[in-house]
């Protein structure tokens, strides 16, 4: 294990040897570039579902929303991946969640209210509340 005072100096020395460390992780990306756009994609789909929670939640709070804090994934799997507004299959790494009487409009954010969808359905859809 290493000391703080140790820690500290590695990244002082990578600051001050930014160029290295940049060469030297282009040279091992290019090595090795099945490892390097996996782990860039693990990292990606993690942190988006991450970050796309605690965004919805945020916005939830600040309209004093009911809230059950339930995760995209959560969403997504329950509707088996598939638009709930066209039909059409999603792209794990590309879908909105979204709120079927939308946070705007005094909606809640339980899962309940929340829906799968593609983008551009999105987008069509904006904050309109349902027929």
């Amino acid at each position: 294990m290493i000391s703080e005072r140790q820690r500290e100096y590695r990244r002082q020395w990578a600051r001050d040897h930014r160029d290295r460390v940049a060469l030297y992780n282009k040279t091992w990306r290019d090595k090795n570039p099945g490892v390097a756009s996996a782990s860039a994609l693990r990292w990606q789909k993690e942190n988006l579902d991450r970050h796309a929670d605690a965004e919805r939640r945020r916005r939830a709070r600040k309209r004093n929303a009911e809230s059950d804090g339930h995760s995209r994934q959560q969403v997504f799997e329950r509707d088996e991946g598939i638009c709930q507004l066209c039909d059409t299959p999603l792209d794990p790494l590309n879908w909105h969640e979204d709120h079927i009487f939308p946070l705007s409009r005094g909606g809640s954010d339980l899962i309940d209210n929340c829906q799968a969808t593609c983008p551009p359905c999105n987008q069509r859809k904006h904050a309109k509340v349902p027929a």
